[in-house]
């Protein structure tokens, strides 16, 4: 292992710096094979103007060597990013309304008179709104998980191919967990537009809140449907369960990166013999 000082590395990014550059270090570092890595962004007039990934040791490195430790660190900021920003802003959604809905028809159930059908669609509608509750309870915990483990790695960000793995894990997981939120949204509509139907005939037996809830679930069934197709990256027609589901999205996304990793290449400034002959 190398003396990482800041000596070493500066010299290194100034040395690739362009007139009127200014760069960036991620501030993840990838251990592998007994070298430390780096990423380094270079920026001209607020537009990325390319970018190299470094070790100060790198005079041994093979070529093979070096696209390994490419394709590891690739991986490990965009699932980091990707689970950052999905995971966090979807983990701000509030369920409130979730919750008073089913507060409110637990309750129709103890104390109204009903007729067997509109027993029957309160029980779905119960189920499929404990489920969603559930569904972001996990997201939740995968959250904490997540933040969690970004935490352990400081101060010094030292990331090693287990942790890559970790994070595809975790990244494959919360997708798993919106696919099942989108379908069963999308699944719950027509049983909620046929709860407004009960709430016409019967509109004293529900609350003002619970009926605007109950009318947002209705809403935009096609848009749901479309939004869903464009996000889900994998083919789920043949998976049985969430750890087929994290498999094939991890073998989907490692080799889609794989694909852009190509053009990535091209892009980087360095090391330059050794992308040359690429």
């Amino acid at each position: 292992m190398y003396d990482d000082s800041l000596l070493i590395v500066e010299q290194k990014l100034n040395s690739l710096k362009k007139l009127f550059e200014t760069y960036w270090l991620d501030d993840k570092k990838l251990s592998y094979k007994g070298n430390i890595y780096h990423k380094v962004f270079y920026k001209k007039y607020n537009t990325v103007n390319g970018g190299i990934i470094f070790t100060p040791n790198d005079e041994n490195i093979t070529k093979e060597e070096y696209l390994e430790a490419f394709e590891l660190f690739v991986l490990l900021i965009t699932r980091t990013n990707s689970t950052k920003e999905h995971g966090n802003y979807k983990n701000k959604a509030s369920m409130i309304g979730f919750e008073n809905t089913e507060a409110h028809l637990k309750a129709l159930l103890k104390r109204e008179s009903l007729i067997e059908d509109e027993k029957k669609l309160m029980d779905i509608l119960i189920n499929m709104l404990r489920e969603m509750i559930n569904l972001q309870d996990q997201l939740s915990d995968l959250m904490n998980r997540f933040n969690s483990f970004l935490k352990s790695k400081e101060p010094n960000n030292i990331y090693h191919p287990e942790d890559v793995d970790v994070l595809l894990k975790m990244n494959a997981e919360l997708d798993y967990i919106q696919n099942q939120q989108g379908n069963l949204s999308i699944d719950s509509v027509d049983y909620f537009k046929q709860l407004e139907e009960v709430i016409k005939n019967k509109p004293s037996m529900f609350t003002t809140a619970v009926r605007r809830y109950v009318s947002e679930f209705t809403k935009d069934k096609e848009k749901m449907i479309k939004n869903l197709k464009e996000v889900t990256q994998i083919d789920t027609s043949n998976i049985n369960g969430k750890e087929d589901y994290i498999n094939a999205y991890i073998i989907e996304h490692v080799d889609r990166q794989r694909e852009l990793n190509k053009g990535l290449l091209k892009d980087l400034r360095y090391p330059k013999g050794l992308l040359e002959v690429m």
